[in-house]
């Protein structure tokens, strides 16, 4: 029963790793945590289009034919991808939407607990977070109101990254 049950772990790693995709989770408050699949970015698999972004300066502006987040403004490609962001708020499941997001962790293929802040409104909650590859900061913002949410804030604003300073 034991070779049986270290075979399946084993075989469920493996997996995870051929398949290249990693799930990560961090607690957010008591009864509240956050999950996330990323995976590594297969250049193979997706479609760039470029952009001039100045005279003499050609950068990647749509991956799939979306807008993209993750980098500075370049030729470089993604290294990974945020799959799957959901919230989970005492056993609910609450999917985020991660369109455009990639390069969420510089060197990582995890969340981390300080990437977010969670504050609770009137009627639910917000989420903040933060995402880098190391020069390509951007930030997202959800909104969870009775289990449902919308990401309202995809940016690389400055003025978007405020809630890391207020209390």
């Amino acid at each position: 029963m034991k070779v049986g049950i270290i075979f399946v772990l084993l075989a469920l790693n493996f997996s995870q790793i051929s398949a290249q995709k990693i799930t990560s989770k961090v607690i957010l408050a008591k009864g509240i945590e956050l999950i996330a699949v990323i995976e590594k970015f297969d250049s193979t698999k997706h479609h760039y289009d470029t952009c001039m972004t100045g005279p003499d300066w050609k950068a990647i502006c749509l991956i799939d034919g979306q807008i993209w987040f993750g980098t500075d403004q370049g030729l470089d490609l993604p290294k990974n991808k945020l799959l799957k962001l959901t919230m989970v708020i005492n056993g609910t499941f609450i999917p985020l939407e991660t369109n455009g997001m990639y390069n969420i962790n510089y060197g990582s293929l995890t969340i981390r607990e300080k990437q977010f802040k969670l504050t609770k409104t009137n009627v639910g909650f917000m989420l903040y977070g933060f995402f880098s590859d190391g020069a390509g900061t951007y930030t997202a913002h959800w909104q969870i109101i009775k289990n449902k949410a919308n990401r309202n804030v995809l940016s690389k604003d400055e003025n978007n990254f405020l809630w890391q300073i207020e209390k």
